[in-house]
Protein backbone atom coordinates (compact mmCIF):
# COMPACT_ATOMS: atom_id res chain seq x y z
CA UNK A 1 0.00 0.00 0.00
CA UNK A 2 1.58 3.85 -0.32
CA UNK A 3 2.55 5.97 2.24
CA UNK A 4 -0.43 8.24 2.18
CA UNK A 5 -2.73 5.99 3.24
CA UNK A 6 -1.60 5.39 6.86
CA UNK A 7 -1.27 2.17 8.49
CA UNK A 8 -4.59 1.07 7.85
CA UNK A 9 -6.86 -2.22 8.91
CA UNK A 10 -7.31 -5.55 7.89
CA UNK A 11 -10.81 -6.26 6.43
CA UNK A 12 -13.09 -9.01 7.98
CA UNK A 13 -11.91 -11.82 6.69
CA UNK A 14 -7.99 -10.97 6.78
CA UNK A 15 -8.82 -10.44 10.05
CA UNK A 16 -10.01 -13.83 10.65
CA UNK A 17 -7.03 -15.50 8.91
CA UNK A 18 -4.61 -13.45 11.34
CA UNK A 19 -6.37 -14.48 14.64
CA UNK A 20 -6.41 -18.26 13.32
CA UNK A 21 -3.03 -18.60 11.81
CA UNK A 22 -0.90 -15.73 13.34
CA UNK A 23 -2.87 -14.56 16.67
CA UNK A 24 0.24 -12.70 18.26
CA UNK A 25 1.30 -11.16 15.14
CA UNK A 26 1.47 -6.65 15.22
CA UNK A 27 1.42 -4.47 12.22
CA UNK A 28 5.23 -3.65 11.32
CA UNK A 29 5.61 -0.03 12.89
CA UNK A 30 4.41 -1.68 16.17
CA UNK A 31 6.82 -4.37 15.93
CA UNK A 32 9.87 -1.69 15.41
CA UNK A 33 8.78 0.55 18.26
CA UNK A 34 8.78 -2.03 20.43
CA UNK A 35 12.12 -3.29 19.41
CA UNK A 36 13.98 -0.25 18.89
CA UNK A 37 12.92 0.78 22.39
CA UNK A 38 14.20 -2.73 24.35
CA UNK A 39 17.54 -2.03 22.30
CA UNK A 40 18.13 1.52 22.81
CA UNK A 41 17.83 0.93 26.43
CA UNK A 42 20.81 -1.96 25.72
CA UNK A 43 23.14 0.44 24.05
CA UNK A 44 21.93 -0.43 20.21
CA UNK A 45 21.76 3.29 18.45
CA UNK A 46 21.24 4.33 14.88
CA UNK A 47 24.82 5.58 15.15
CA UNK A 48 26.36 1.99 16.38
CA UNK A 49 24.11 -0.62 14.96
CA UNK A 50 24.10 -2.17 11.83
CA UNK A 51 21.21 -3.48 10.24
CA UNK A 52 21.01 -6.49 7.99
CA UNK A 53 17.72 -8.16 6.93
CA UNK A 54 16.91 -11.88 5.15
CA UNK A 55 13.57 -11.48 3.75
CA UNK A 56 12.39 -12.39 0.19
CA UNK A 57 13.03 -9.89 -3.05
CA UNK A 58 9.33 -9.60 -3.38
CA UNK A 59 9.02 -6.28 -3.82
CA UNK A 60 5.81 -5.88 -1.88
CA UNK A 61 8.47 -6.49 1.19
CA UNK A 62 9.75 -3.28 0.33
CA UNK A 63 7.47 -0.90 -1.47
CA UNK A 64 6.00 0.26 1.48
CA UNK A 65 8.00 2.48 4.28
CA UNK A 66 5.86 1.38 7.14
CA UNK A 67 6.68 -2.31 6.88
CA UNK A 68 9.21 -4.06 8.91
CA UNK A 69 12.25 -3.90 6.75
CA UNK A 70 12.07 -0.45 5.65
CA UNK A 71 10.90 0.75 8.58
CA UNK A 72 14.13 -0.65 10.67
CA UNK A 73 16.38 0.19 7.81
CA UNK A 74 15.37 4.09 8.79
CA UNK A 75 15.41 3.84 12.35
CA UNK A 76 19.39 1.97 12.24
CA UNK A 77 21.33 4.74 9.99
CA UNK A 78 19.02 4.25 6.78
CA UNK A 79 21.79 1.60 5.81
CA UNK A 80 21.24 -2.07 5.71
CA UNK A 81 22.79 -5.40 4.45
CA UNK A 82 20.21 -7.83 2.27
CA UNK A 83 21.33 -11.38 3.33
CA UNK A 84 18.43 -12.99 1.16
CA UNK A 85 16.82 -13.76 -1.97
CA UNK A 86 13.82 -16.10 -2.49
CA UNK A 87 11.30 -17.13 0.46
CA UNK A 88 13.76 -14.68 2.39
CA UNK A 89 16.32 -17.45 3.02
CA UNK A 90 20.21 -16.11 3.81
CA UNK A 91 21.33 -17.76 0.89
CA UNK A 92 24.42 -14.74 1.17
CA UNK A 93 26.05 -17.54 2.98
CA UNK A 94 29.08 -17.42 5.33
CA UNK A 95 30.74 -14.89 2.77
CA UNK A 96 27.53 -12.89 2.61
CA UNK A 97 27.60 -12.65 6.63
CA UNK A 98 31.47 -12.39 7.20
CA UNK A 99 31.33 -9.37 4.83
CA UNK A 100 28.24 -7.84 7.06
CA UNK A 101 30.04 -8.52 9.79
CA UNK A 102 33.56 -6.77 8.65
CA UNK A 103 30.86 -3.40 8.06
CA UNK A 104 29.80 -3.23 11.67
CA UNK A 105 31.02 0.08 13.60
CA UNK A 106 34.14 -0.43 15.39
CA UNK A 107 32.60 -1.34 18.87
CA UNK A 108 28.95 -1.13 17.41
CA UNK A 109 26.27 -3.92 17.47
CA UNK A 110 24.47 -5.81 14.55
CA UNK A 111 20.80 -5.88 13.98
CA UNK A 112 20.18 -8.82 11.85
CA UNK A 113 15.86 -9.50 10.73
CA UNK A 114 15.03 -12.63 8.98
CA UNK A 115 11.95 -13.89 7.87
CA UNK A 116 9.66 -15.39 5.14
CA UNK A 117 6.67 -14.09 3.94
CA UNK A 118 2.71 -14.99 2.86
CA UNK A 119 0.38 -12.99 1.48
CA UNK A 120 -4.03 -12.95 2.78
CA UNK A 121 -6.12 -12.51 -0.05
CA UNK A 122 -9.82 -12.93 0.74
CA UNK A 123 -9.42 -14.74 4.01
CA UNK A 124 -7.00 -17.14 1.93
CA UNK A 125 -2.97 -17.84 2.94
CA UNK A 126 -0.52 -17.34 -0.28
CA UNK A 127 -1.87 -15.25 -2.33
CA UNK A 128 -1.95 -11.26 -2.33
CA UNK A 129 -3.89 -8.55 -4.71
CA UNK A 130 -1.29 -6.53 -6.15
CA UNK A 131 -1.40 -3.19 -6.92
CA UNK A 132 -2.21 -2.43 -10.22
CA UNK A 133 -3.27 -6.41 -11.34
CA UNK A 134 -7.39 -7.34 -10.63
CA UNK A 135 -6.65 -11.12 -9.44
CA UNK A 136 -4.37 -12.02 -6.59
CA UNK A 137 -1.16 -13.84 -7.39
CA UNK A 138 0.40 -16.00 -5.75
CA UNK A 139 2.56 -14.73 -2.36
CA UNK A 140 5.31 -15.88 -1.52
CA UNK A 141 5.74 -16.91 -5.10
CA UNK A 142 8.68 -19.00 -4.56
CA UNK A 143 7.23 -21.02 -1.62
CA UNK A 144 4.06 -21.80 -3.49
CA UNK A 145 5.93 -22.91 -6.65
CA UNK A 146 8.28 -24.78 -4.48
CA UNK A 147 4.68 -26.71 -2.54
CA UNK A 148 3.42 -26.97 -5.83
CA UNK A 149 6.53 -29.28 -7.55
CA UNK A 150 6.45 -31.15 -4.68
CA UNK A 151 2.54 -32.12 -4.32
CA UNK A 152 3.38 -33.06 -8.23
CA UNK A 153 6.51 -34.84 -8.13
CA UNK A 154 8.39 -32.58 -9.99
CA UNK A 155 10.87 -31.78 -7.82
CA UNK A 156 14.25 -32.44 -10.48
CA UNK A 157 15.68 -35.75 -8.25
CA UNK A 158 17.01 -33.57 -5.46
CA UNK A 159 19.45 -32.07 -8.43
CA UNK A 160 20.69 -28.13 -8.35
CA UNK A 161 20.15 -26.24 -10.83
CA UNK A 162 22.88 -23.62 -11.01
CA UNK A 163 21.49 -21.36 -13.46
CA UNK A 164 18.49 -21.87 -10.53
CA UNK A 165 20.24 -22.23 -7.59
CA UNK A 166 17.96 -20.37 -4.95
CA UNK A 167 14.77 -22.41 -6.00
CA UNK A 168 16.04 -25.61 -7.11
CA UNK A 169 17.40 -25.77 -3.42
CA UNK A 170 14.35 -24.01 -1.77
CA UNK A 171 12.58 -26.90 -2.97
CA UNK A 172 14.69 -29.70 -1.99
CA UNK A 173 15.13 -28.12 1.53
CA UNK A 174 11.29 -28.32 1.51
CA UNK A 175 11.15 -31.44 0.37
CA UNK A 176 13.57 -33.32 2.88
CA UNK A 177 11.31 -31.76 5.82
CA UNK A 178 7.76 -32.66 4.46
CA UNK A 179 8.11 -35.86 6.30
CA UNK A 180 8.25 -34.28 9.59
CA UNK A 181 5.40 -31.70 8.99
CA UNK A 182 1.69 -33.65 9.98
CA UNK A 183 0.03 -30.88 7.53
CA UNK A 184 1.68 -31.53 4.51
CA UNK A 185 2.47 -35.23 5.29
CA UNK A 186 -1.19 -36.15 5.99
CA UNK A 187 -1.79 -33.53 2.39
CA UNK A 188 0.19 -35.25 0.25
CA UNK A 189 -1.07 -39.04 1.51
CA UNK A 190 -5.19 -37.46 0.67
CA UNK A 191 -3.35 -36.20 -2.58
CA UNK A 192 -3.52 -32.97 -2.15
CA UNK A 193 -5.72 -30.21 -0.75
CA UNK A 194 -9.61 -30.29 -1.30
CA UNK A 195 -10.29 -27.02 -0.15
CA UNK A 196 -9.27 -23.64 0.31
CA UNK A 197 -8.77 -23.88 4.15
CA UNK A 198 -6.78 -27.07 3.62
CA UNK A 199 -4.32 -25.24 0.77
CA UNK A 200 -4.05 -22.57 3.55
CA UNK A 201 -3.18 -24.47 6.31
CA UNK A 202 -0.29 -25.75 3.56
CA UNK A 203 0.47 -22.61 2.99
CA UNK A 204 1.43 -21.99 6.80
CA UNK A 205 3.53 -25.25 7.02
CA UNK A 206 5.15 -24.21 4.07
CA UNK A 207 6.22 -20.82 5.91
CA UNK A 208 7.34 -22.67 8.93
CA UNK A 209 9.52 -24.48 7.35
CA UNK A 210 11.23 -22.14 5.03
CA UNK A 211 11.31 -20.39 8.43
CA UNK A 212 13.24 -23.56 9.60
CA UNK A 213 15.60 -23.73 7.13
CA UNK A 214 16.35 -19.71 7.37
CA UNK A 215 17.31 -20.79 11.25
CA UNK A 216 19.72 -23.45 9.85
CA UNK A 217 21.67 -21.55 7.58
CA UNK A 218 21.55 -18.32 10.20
CA UNK A 219 23.24 -20.79 12.77
CA UNK A 220 25.55 -22.17 10.57
CA UNK A 221 26.81 -18.63 9.48
CA UNK A 222 26.35 -15.45 11.55
CA UNK A 223 29.41 -13.99 13.54
CA UNK A 224 29.34 -12.52 16.50
CA UNK A 225 31.03 -8.91 16.10
CA UNK A 226 34.22 -8.57 17.49
CA UNK A 227 33.69 -5.88 20.30
CA UNK A 228 29.55 -5.72 20.67
CA UNK A 229 26.14 -7.43 20.75
CA UNK A 230 24.02 -9.20 17.71
CA UNK A 231 20.00 -9.61 18.04
CA UNK A 232 17.82 -11.38 16.17
CA UNK A 233 14.98 -11.55 14.82
CA UNK A 234 12.94 -14.06 13.13
CA UNK A 235 9.01 -14.72 12.23
CA UNK A 236 6.79 -14.17 9.69
CA UNK A 237 5.54 -11.31 7.44
CA UNK A 238 1.74 -11.40 6.70
CA UNK A 239 1.05 -9.24 3.20
CA UNK A 240 -2.29 -7.72 2.84
CA UNK A 241 -3.19 -5.15 0.35
CA UNK A 242 -5.23 -3.01 2.25
CA UNK A 243 -2.98 -1.78 5.30
CA UNK A 244 0.59 -2.37 6.39
CA UNK A 245 1.78 -5.74 6.54
CA UNK A 246 1.45 -7.82 10.05
CA UNK A 247 4.71 -9.35 11.12
CA UNK A 248 4.56 -12.80 13.77
CA UNK A 249 7.90 -12.57 15.81
CA UNK A 250 8.92 -16.17 16.45
CA UNK A 251 12.25 -15.28 18.18
CA UNK A 252 13.80 -12.18 19.07
CA UNK A 253 17.18 -13.24 20.73
CA UNK A 254 20.27 -10.51 21.82
CA UNK A 255 23.67 -12.08 21.54
CA UNK A 256 26.28 -10.32 24.15
CA UNK A 257 29.81 -9.94 23.86
CA UNK A 258 31.46 -12.81 24.52
CA UNK A 259 28.52 -14.85 25.49
CA UNK A 260 27.05 -18.23 23.87
CA UNK A 261 24.08 -17.80 25.97
CA UNK A 262 21.22 -16.06 24.17
CA UNK A 263 18.89 -13.60 25.97
CA UNK A 264 14.98 -14.23 25.16
CA UNK A 265 13.86 -10.55 24.33
CA UNK A 266 10.60 -11.77 23.17
CA UNK A 267 8.58 -11.65 26.35
CA UNK A 268 9.44 -8.14 26.86
CA UNK A 269 8.39 -7.57 22.92
CA UNK A 270 4.49 -9.21 23.69
CA UNK A 271 4.63 -8.33 27.08
CA UNK A 272 3.70 -11.93 27.86
CA UNK A 273 5.82 -13.45 30.45
CA UNK A 274 5.28 -16.99 28.85
CA UNK A 275 6.62 -16.13 25.73
CA UNK A 276 9.35 -18.17 24.29
CA UNK A 277 11.67 -17.65 20.79
CA UNK A 278 11.46 -20.45 18.34
CA UNK A 279 15.59 -20.01 19.04
CA UNK A 280 17.26 -19.82 15.54
CA UNK A 281 20.59 -20.09 18.46
CA UNK A 282 19.10 -23.25 20.42
CA UNK A 283 18.35 -25.33 17.55
CA UNK A 284 16.02 -28.37 17.30
CA UNK A 285 17.80 -30.69 15.31
CA UNK A 286 16.81 -33.73 13.74
CA UNK A 287 17.62 -36.97 14.53
CA UNK A 288 20.36 -39.34 12.40
CA UNK A 289 18.77 -42.44 10.71
CA UNK A 290 19.77 -44.78 13.17
CA UNK A 291 18.86 -42.75 15.79
CA UNK A 292 15.34 -42.01 13.56
CA UNK A 293 14.83 -45.75 13.22
CA UNK A 294 15.06 -46.59 17.01
CA UNK A 295 12.75 -44.22 17.35
CA UNK A 296 10.10 -46.20 15.12
CA UNK A 297 10.89 -49.58 16.55
CA UNK A 298 10.45 -48.59 20.35
CA UNK A 299 9.10 -45.25 20.52
CA UNK A 300 6.52 -44.76 16.92
CA UNK A 301 4.23 -42.17 18.76
CA UNK A 302 6.71 -39.89 19.97
CA UNK A 303 7.35 -36.53 19.55
CA UNK A 304 9.99 -34.11 19.26
CA UNK A 305 9.41 -31.95 22.87
CA UNK A 306 9.18 -28.67 21.14
CA UNK A 307 6.40 -29.65 19.43
CA UNK A 308 4.45 -31.92 21.96
CA UNK A 309 4.78 -28.83 24.37
CA UNK A 310 2.78 -26.66 21.81
CA UNK A 311 0.11 -29.06 21.21
CA UNK A 312 -0.22 -29.73 24.88
CA UNK A 313 -0.10 -26.22 25.87
CA UNK A 314 -2.71 -25.09 23.23
CA UNK A 315 -4.68 -28.26 24.31
CA UNK A 316 -4.78 -26.84 27.94
CA UNK A 317 -5.40 -22.97 26.75
CA UNK A 318 -8.46 -24.12 25.12
CA UNK A 319 -9.41 -25.39 28.44
CA UNK A 320 -8.37 -22.59 31.02
CA UNK A 321 -4.56 -23.40 32.10
CA UNK A 322 -2.45 -20.37 31.77
CA UNK A 323 0.61 -18.90 33.12
CA UNK A 324 -0.80 -17.05 35.66
CA UNK A 325 -3.19 -19.33 37.10
CA UNK A 326 -1.01 -22.67 36.63
CA UNK A 327 1.42 -24.82 38.74
CA UNK A 328 3.94 -26.70 37.12
CA UNK A 329 5.60 -29.48 39.06
CA UNK A 330 7.92 -32.53 37.30
CA UNK A 331 8.88 -35.52 38.18
CA UNK A 332 12.14 -35.65 36.01
CA UNK A 333 15.73 -37.37 36.49
CA UNK A 334 17.60 -34.80 38.03
CA UNK A 335 20.21 -35.83 35.04
CA UNK A 336 21.20 -32.53 33.65
CA UNK A 337 20.58 -33.72 30.14
CA UNK A 338 17.03 -33.04 30.57
CA UNK A 339 16.98 -29.53 31.18
CA UNK A 340 19.92 -28.13 29.48
CA UNK A 341 18.30 -27.77 26.03
CA UNK A 342 15.59 -25.12 26.87
CA UNK A 343 13.65 -26.79 23.89
CA UNK A 344 13.44 -30.03 26.24
CA UNK A 345 9.67 -30.72 27.57
CA UNK A 346 10.71 -29.75 31.51
CA UNK A 347 12.21 -26.40 30.23
CA UNK A 348 9.58 -25.53 27.74
CA UNK A 349 6.77 -26.47 30.44
CA UNK A 350 8.13 -24.60 32.64
CA UNK A 351 8.95 -21.48 30.97
CA UNK A 352 5.06 -21.16 29.20
CA UNK A 353 3.46 -21.63 32.93
CA UNK A 354 5.11 -18.46 34.89
CA UNK A 355 9.00 -19.42 34.77
CA UNK A 356 8.65 -21.07 37.95
CA UNK A 357 8.30 -24.98 38.70
CA UNK A 358 8.46 -27.79 41.35
CA UNK A 359 10.14 -30.86 41.32
CA UNK A 360 9.28 -34.08 42.60
CA UNK A 361 11.26 -36.24 41.34
CA UNK A 362 14.66 -37.70 41.57
CA UNK A 363 16.82 -40.43 40.47
CA UNK A 364 15.38 -42.30 37.74
CA UNK A 365 12.41 -39.63 37.66
CA UNK A 366 10.44 -41.39 40.14
CA UNK A 367 8.55 -38.71 42.75
CA UNK A 368 10.67 -39.67 45.68
CA UNK A 369 9.14 -36.02 47.29
CA UNK A 370 6.23 -38.42 47.96
CA UNK A 371 2.91 -37.27 49.44
CA UNK A 372 4.36 -34.29 51.40
CA UNK A 373 6.02 -33.24 48.23
CA UNK A 374 2.71 -33.38 46.79
CA UNK A 375 1.06 -31.34 49.65
CA UNK A 376 3.16 -28.78 49.86
CA UNK A 377 3.34 -28.43 45.51
CA UNK A 378 -0.73 -28.30 46.19
CA UNK A 379 -0.42 -25.79 48.96
CA UNK A 380 1.21 -23.20 46.50
CA UNK A 381 -1.57 -23.28 43.36
CA UNK A 382 -2.65 -19.86 42.63
CA UNK A 383 -6.07 -19.42 44.29
CA UNK A 384 -8.94 -21.22 42.33
CA UNK A 385 -6.28 -22.14 39.87
CA UNK A 386 -4.83 -25.32 37.93
CA UNK A 387 -1.80 -27.53 38.45
CA UNK A 388 0.21 -29.50 35.64
CA UNK A 389 1.82 -32.50 36.44
CA UNK A 390 4.74 -33.95 34.36
CA UNK A 391 6.21 -37.18 35.28
CA UNK A 392 8.61 -39.29 32.90
CA UNK A 393 11.62 -41.67 33.29
CA UNK A 394 14.15 -41.30 30.20
CA UNK A 395 16.39 -43.05 28.12
CA UNK A 396 19.59 -42.15 25.81
CA UNK A 397 20.05 -43.46 22.01
CA UNK A 398 23.31 -43.58 21.10
CA UNK A 399 24.78 -45.46 17.53
CA UNK A 400 21.38 -47.37 17.64
CA UNK A 401 21.49 -48.66 20.51
CA UNK A 402 19.25 -47.44 23.48
CA UNK A 403 20.89 -46.97 27.19
CA UNK A 404 23.64 -44.61 26.19
CA UNK A 405 24.09 -41.15 25.30
CA UNK A 406 27.26 -38.86 23.95
CA UNK A 407 26.87 -35.77 26.55
CA UNK A 408 28.66 -32.66 25.63
CA UNK A 409 32.54 -32.29 26.00
CA UNK A 410 32.84 -36.30 26.53
CA UNK A 411 34.48 -38.40 23.63
CA UNK A 412 32.93 -41.61 24.52
CA UNK A 413 28.60 -42.32 25.31
CA UNK A 414 27.91 -42.69 28.77
CA UNK A 415 25.04 -44.69 30.56
CA UNK A 416 21.43 -43.20 30.08
CA UNK A 417 19.58 -42.98 32.56
CA UNK A 418 22.17 -43.95 34.57
CA UNK A 419 20.26 -44.65 37.80
CA UNK A 420 17.94 -47.49 35.38
CA UNK A 421 20.92 -48.66 34.04
CA UNK A 422 22.82 -49.40 36.91
CA UNK A 423 19.39 -50.67 38.67
CA UNK A 424 19.74 -53.36 35.64
CA UNK A 425 22.98 -54.24 36.13
CA UNK A 426 23.20 -54.67 39.55
CA UNK A 427 19.74 -57.48 39.53
CA UNK A 428 21.42 -58.82 36.19
CA UNK A 429 24.98 -59.57 38.47
CA UNK A 430 22.99 -60.78 41.42
CA UNK A 431 23.55 -57.83 43.76
CA UNK A 432 19.87 -56.54 44.37
CA UNK A 433 20.58 -58.04 47.72
CA UNK A 434 17.69 -58.69 50.04
CA UNK A 435 15.59 -55.49 49.20
CA UNK A 436 17.23 -54.10 52.22
CA UNK A 437 16.86 -49.62 51.91
CA UNK A 438 20.14 -48.28 52.71
CA UNK A 439 19.50 -45.07 54.09
CA UNK A 440 22.15 -43.10 53.11
CA UNK A 441 21.38 -43.96 49.21
CA UNK A 442 17.91 -44.09 49.79
CA UNK A 443 16.78 -43.31 46.40
CA UNK A 444 18.70 -45.63 43.88
CA UNK A 445 18.34 -48.86 46.61
CA UNK A 446 14.88 -48.32 46.35
CA UNK A 447 14.73 -48.22 42.96
CA UNK A 448 16.62 -51.54 42.59
CA UNK A 449 14.58 -53.19 44.70
CA UNK A 450 11.18 -52.22 43.01
CA UNK A 451 12.88 -53.04 39.37
CA UNK A 452 13.58 -56.27 40.95
CA UNK A 453 10.02 -57.12 41.85
CA UNK A 454 8.86 -56.34 39.01
CA UNK A 455 11.50 -58.41 36.58
CA UNK A 456 9.40 -61.53 37.10
CA UNK A 457 6.50 -59.54 35.67
CA UNK A 458 8.33 -58.82 32.46
CA UNK A 459 8.77 -61.05 30.38
CA UNK A 460 11.35 -59.89 28.39
CA UNK A 461 13.71 -59.15 31.88
CA UNK A 462 12.62 -62.42 33.09
CA UNK A 463 13.66 -64.29 29.71
CA UNK A 464 16.76 -62.45 29.92
CA UNK A 465 18.18 -63.50 33.23
CA UNK A 466 16.93 -66.91 32.76
CA UNK A 467 19.01 -67.05 29.20
CA UNK A 468 22.14 -65.45 31.24
CA UNK A 469 22.44 -61.57 29.83
CA UNK A 470 21.80 -59.95 26.72
CA UNK A 471 23.54 -61.76 23.79
CA UNK A 472 23.77 -58.85 21.65
CA UNK A 473 22.99 -54.68 21.37
CA UNK A 474 19.37 -55.41 20.09
CA UNK A 475 19.27 -57.31 23.18
CA UNK A 476 20.50 -54.78 25.70
CA UNK A 477 18.06 -52.36 24.07
CA UNK A 478 14.89 -54.56 24.70
CA UNK A 479 16.15 -55.22 28.31
CA UNK A 480 16.60 -50.94 29.02
CA UNK A 481 13.37 -50.42 27.40
CA UNK A 482 11.84 -52.88 29.33
CA UNK A 483 13.34 -51.07 32.55
CA UNK A 484 12.06 -47.85 31.26
CA UNK A 485 8.38 -49.40 31.30
CA UNK A 486 8.94 -50.48 34.68
CA UNK A 487 10.19 -47.66 36.32
CA UNK A 488 7.25 -45.52 34.25
CA UNK A 489 5.18 -48.23 36.58
CA UNK A 490 6.68 -47.30 39.56
CA UNK A 491 6.21 -43.92 39.39
CA UNK A 492 2.87 -44.58 38.14
CA UNK A 493 2.23 -46.29 41.59
CA UNK A 494 4.01 -43.37 43.48
CA UNK A 495 2.06 -40.81 41.94
CA UNK A 496 -1.23 -42.21 42.07
CA UNK A 497 -0.86 -42.79 46.16
CA UNK A 498 0.87 -38.92 46.64
CA UNK A 499 -1.45 -36.78 44.51
CA UNK A 500 -4.13 -34.04 45.70
CA UNK A 501 -6.97 -32.10 43.50
CA UNK A 502 -6.51 -28.75 44.01
CA UNK A 503 -8.73 -26.99 45.79
CA UNK A 504 -10.94 -25.24 43.45
CA UNK A 505 -9.14 -25.63 40.10
CA UNK A 506 -8.16 -28.82 37.43
CA UNK A 507 -5.32 -31.01 37.49
CA UNK A 508 -3.72 -32.70 34.36
CA UNK A 509 -1.09 -35.25 34.34
CA UNK A 510 1.02 -36.12 31.74
CA UNK A 511 3.42 -39.12 31.66
CA UNK A 512 5.79 -40.89 29.40
CA UNK A 513 9.33 -41.31 28.42
CA UNK A 514 11.54 -38.81 27.84
CA UNK A 515 14.14 -39.82 24.90
CA UNK A 516 17.55 -38.13 24.83
CA UNK A 517 18.97 -38.07 21.78
CA UNK A 518 22.81 -36.00 21.45
CA UNK A 519 22.06 -34.57 17.61
CA UNK A 520 18.90 -32.91 18.42
CA UNK A 521 16.19 -31.57 20.92
CA UNK A 522 15.02 -34.71 22.96
CA UNK A 523 11.64 -36.45 22.05
CA UNK A 524 9.41 -37.67 24.36
CA UNK A 525 6.49 -40.27 23.69
CA UNK A 526 3.51 -39.49 25.83
CA UNK A 527 1.81 -42.75 27.52
CA UNK A 528 -0.52 -40.76 29.30
CA UNK A 529 -2.40 -37.47 29.32
CA UNK A 530 -4.99 -37.32 31.68
CA UNK A 531 -7.18 -34.42 33.02
CA UNK A 532 -9.30 -34.57 36.16
CA UNK A 533 -11.60 -31.69 36.21
CA UNK A 534 -12.56 -29.81 39.77
CA UNK A 535 -14.45 -32.30 41.78
CA UNK A 536 -14.79 -35.09 39.52
CA UNK A 537 -12.61 -38.41 40.55
CA UNK A 538 -12.94 -39.57 36.25
CA UNK A 539 -10.13 -38.97 34.24
CA UNK A 540 -10.80 -37.22 30.99
CA UNK A 541 -8.46 -38.92 28.13
CA UNK A 542 -6.73 -35.90 26.34
CA UNK A 543 -3.90 -38.13 24.53
CA UNK A 544 -6.66 -38.80 21.75
CA UNK A 545 -6.32 -34.92 20.88
CA UNK A 546 -2.85 -34.86 21.61
CA UNK A 547 -1.78 -37.43 18.87
CA UNK A 548 -4.37 -36.62 16.53
CA UNK A 549 -5.46 -40.33 17.10
CA UNK A 550 -8.47 -41.24 17.87
CA UNK A 551 -7.84 -44.66 18.78
CA UNK A 552 -5.01 -43.69 21.39
CA UNK A 553 -5.68 -44.04 25.00
CA UNK A 554 -3.51 -43.32 27.74
CA UNK A 555 -1.95 -45.94 30.20
CA UNK A 556 -3.68 -44.55 32.95
CA UNK A 557 -1.99 -43.50 36.55
CA UNK A 558 -5.55 -42.90 37.73
CA UNK A 559 -7.11 -45.81 36.80
CA UNK A 560 -4.19 -48.43 37.50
Amino acid sequence: MSANQGYGTPSASSANALGSYFPRALQGPNVVDRAVAILAAKGFTRDNTLFAHSTCVDEVNNADPNSITPRLHAAFGGASFPLGGLAGVPWAGKTGFGAFSAHIPDGGNAFVLFAPHIGINSGSLGKLLRNGQSKGSTCCGAGVAAWNAIKSGATGGGEVDPYDYQQSTLVEQIRQRVGENDVLNAMLAAGGAKTEEDESRAMYAVGQIIYEISCDYMRNMYKQPPQGNIVFMGGMQINMSECTDYFDVWSFELLTKGSNKPIDLLPELLNDPSARSQSMLCPIGRPSPQTAQILRNYFPTALQCNKLADRALAILAARGFNGDNTLFAHSTCVDEVNNSDPNAITPRLHAAYGGASFPLGGLAGVPWAGKTGFGAFSAHIPDGGNAFVLFAPHIGINTSQLGKLLRVGQKNASTCCGAGVAAWNQIKGGGAGSGDVDPYDYQQSTLVSLICERCRQNEVLKKMLASGDAKSAEDESRALFAVGQIIYEISCDYMRNMYKQPPGGDIVFMGGIQINIAECTDYFDVWSFELLKNGSKKPIDLLPELLGDPSAKSRSMLRP
